[in-house]
Order: C-alpha cells, then sequence, then structure tokens
C-alpha cells in the first residue's frame, strides 16, 4: 500500500519468506516532473530469542525450576510472574521484586541478540508476622488471612506459642495441721511479649518480656488472728516485696500458727473447769502473746487457794478483800502451753510460841481446814493473825 505522502508499506502473507515481486511507484514532484522509485522487499526469517524467569529468595536460593521463555525477535512474551508469586505466598513468602513484571502492566518483549539470554528474577523472602498478646490465638494450619485465598497458614510451631505469663504468690495461714486460721491472700504479676513468626521455616522470634504494670508481688502485713499466735514458717519473708521475672515459678508461702493457751482455774466441784484464754498482744504483734488484763480473774472459792504450777499461792486482788478473785500468774514461755491453777484447801492454826521462838499447837485447839477467825482461848491472850506464803492462816497467841 502507497499512503497520500508516498510511504509505501508491505504486509507479507504469513509464513511468507524471500525476495517479493517488487512494485515501481511513479510521483510528480511540485514542478510536475515525473519521477520513478521501485521497490523489491525482501521477508527474513526471525531469529528464535530465549529468556529465563529465576525465583529466589533474599540469600540467593532458587526457588522451584526456572522457566523458559522462547520467541520470535521483537514479539511480547506471553508470560505472567502472577501464578508463581501467588504459589509462594501460599508458602509463606512475600515479594521483595519483580523484574520481569512492568509497573505500567505492559509486556515483556524478546530482544534481537542472539548471542544472549535474557534473565528476568523474581526476589521473595519469609514472611514475618508479628503476634501481639492482643491478638486472636494463632492456630497451626489455619489461615492466616481467612479472606485472602492466597493466605499462607500458620506453622505448627505456633501450637508452642507463649506471648503471656502470670506469677502468682500465694500466701497461707494455718495451723500446726495445716487448717487455714484465716483466709490466704493471692496476688500476682501479668507479664506479655511480641512475637514474630517465620511463615516458612516456623521459626518464632521473641520480643523482651514487660509487665504490665508492676514486676513486684508486693508483701502482706501478718495478720492478727484472734486465740492464735504466729510461731514458724515463712513469717518474716511473706511481708516483704518481691520481684519477679515472668520465667519465675508461682510462690508459695505458708505461716503456722498456734493456738494460744489458756489459764485453767480447776474450781473443786466443777466438772468442766472454765477456760481463760490468754490474750493477744495488744499492740498487734501476731508472734507474741498479750498480758492478762486486769478484767481477767481468778475466781474466789471459800475455803480455799488457788496455787500456780510450782504450787505458789496466787495473790488476791484486794488483800483485805479475798472474795475479789485473784491476779493471774505469769504466763509460760510457750504460751501455747495452758496454766491450769489448781486449789488447795486453806488451814487455820492456832499456835503460840515458846522461848526459843518455835511455834507450837495451843492443846484442844488443833489445826482446822478453812478460813477460820481468832478465837477467845483462856489462859491464852491473842496476838496477831498470819498468813502464810501456803495461803494458811495462823493465829498466834502467849
Amino acid at each position: 500500500t502507497v499512503d497520500p505522502t508516498g510511504k509505501v508499506t508491505f504486509t507479507p502473507n504469513k509464513d511468507f519468506v524471500g525476495t517479493a515481486t517488487g512494485v515501481t511507484i511513479v510521483r510528480k514532484d511540485t514542478n510536475g516532473t515525473e519521477v520513478k522509485a521501485k521497490y523489491t522487499p525482501t521477508v527474513y526469517e526471525a531469529d528464535t530469542q530465549v529468556a529465563t524467569v529465576t525465583y529466589k529468595d533474599t540469600k540467593g536460593t532458587i526457588l522451584g525450576e526456572v522457566d523458559i521463555l522462547q520467541g520470535d525477535s521483537g514479539s511480547e512474551m506471553n508470560y505472567s510472574t502472577a501464578e508463581r508469586i501467588n504459589a509462594l505466598k501460599k508458602l509463606g513468602y512475600e515479594l521483595v521484586s519483580d523484574e520481569f513484571t512492568k509497573a505500567d502492566g505492559s509486556k515483556q518483549s524478546f530482544d534481537n541478540d542472539t548471542n544472549a539470554v535474557q534473565k528476568f528474577v523474581v526476589t521473595v523472602q519469609p514472611r514475618l508476622v508479628p503476634v501481639i498478646p492482643s491478638d486472636v490465638t494463632p492456630v497451626p494450619g489455619q489461615p492466616i488471612n481467612p479472606e485472602d485465598p492466597n493466605s499462607p497458614v500458620w506453622p505448627e510451631s505456633v501450637k508452642e506459642l507463649t506471648t503471656s505469663e502470670e506469677v502468682t504468690r500465694t500466701i497461707t495461714y494455718v495451723d500446726e495441721d495445716g487448717k487455714e486460721v484465716t483466709t490466704s491472700v493471692t496476688s500476682s504479676v501479668k507479664f506479655t511479649r511480641d512475637a514474630k513468626v517465620n511463615l516458612v521455616t516456623g521459626e518464632v522470634t521473641y520480643g523482651e518480656w514487660k509487665a504490665a504494670t508492676t514486676d513486684v508481688l508486693s508483701g502482706n502485713k501478718l495478720p492478727l488472728v484472734k486465740g492464735y499466735i504466729a510461731v514458724s514458717g515463712d513469717i518474716e519473708a511473706s511481708t516483704k516485696d518481691q520481684t519477679v521475672k515472668a520465667e519465675d515459678k508461682d510462690i508459695v508461702q505458708k505461716v503456722v500458727y498456734k493456738k494460744l493457751g489458756a489459764l485453767i482455774p480447776n474450781v473443786p466441784g466443777q466438772t468442766n473447769p472454765p477456760r481463760i484464754d490468754y490474750p493477744n498482744d495488744p499492740n498487734g504483734d501476731p508472734t507474741k502473746p498479750g498480758v492478762p488484763t486486769e478484767d481477767i480473774v481468778i475466781p474466789y472459792v471459800p475455803g480455799y487457794i488457788p496455787r500456780d504450777k510450782d504450787g505458789n499461792p496466787l495473790k488476791p486482788v484486794d488483800p483485805e478483800d479475798p472474795t475479789k478473785g485473784y491476779v493471774p500468774p505469769t504466763l509460760p514461755t510457750d504460751p501455747s502451753q495452758d496454766t491450769p491453777i489448781n486449789y488447795t484447801k486453806i488451814t487455820t492454826s492456832y499456835v503460840t510460841v515458846d522461848p526459843n521462838g518455835k511455834e507450837i499447837s495451843i492443846p484442844d485447839y488443833p489445826t482446822v481446814e478453812g478460813n477460820q477467825p481468832k478465837k477467845d482461848i483462856p489462859g491464852y491472850e491473842f496476838v496477831k493473825t498470819t498468813t502464810g506464803k501456803d495461803g494458811n492462816v495462823t493465829h498466834v497467841y502467849r
């Protein structure tokens, strides 16, 4: 064909190779002079060109087969990297660079150099997926992005994924049989850390542990338990603050209490003697007993005197009036031990004193039970009445 400007275009038949029949073109110039030109086209067989597309990771490892492309010089390459890239994405890779695919969407073409192979490289790298404690827990074999058909799945390694830890401290307060005497105290510290999962190798890389609020487990003030005294176990340690790490084991502490003893007045005639428990420390120290206060009185029993464990008579609250009761004895060194208080009968004696200062019973006036009054005894003059350490009464005459 010849266009109005004189441009000649030859379109050979398909598969035609060789010299075509020439054509003569006659044109007149601006002066009207006729000009002739003959054109004889030659059609050559196109060269076969080769190109390769190689898929590698960032370490240079070739992933799968190298795709080999062939075509005529200058022809378009009927090829796309999309399918191979999507397959690699499903295996856990992400695209780094694609030398084959053009940004404008046009196709690559074969060049005219038969001495060189056109080489294209598609580079990918393992995808690292961050996991934070607030995320949904990954499940092995499940898609990371369920809505993406090319989504890789979580590797088996996420089964052991640990992004949170809790360290608990438990303090129990028990008696010697292990029974709680007051409510136990429990506190805890929570830690979290981020993680990155390599979707190709399954390797999990962790960040540093961080405490949610504090990494200190506060100590607890030793509780005062009525009727008990703290005697052993983690008495001091349980009251101290303790700094912990996420890797630490739970802390279990125990404080052992003993029941405080009691004053046991064995009142004559009573089968079930009263029990007067030792008081707790008035200053609130759970490790010490208190001292019996003034309102704790050992009862008065007519004709009897109460004695401590060593047999010493107790002191009356009011020396002039023993009916008001007696002052409790000193508590034992081990405050868990009871203090029995036994009563013995009081005796009254009527005596005189010989020249050597020795007391002699007055004839016909024997020692009698109970606290008896002095008497008028013919032939004797009353001198005084004494009360011995044992509580017995002696009326002295001369």
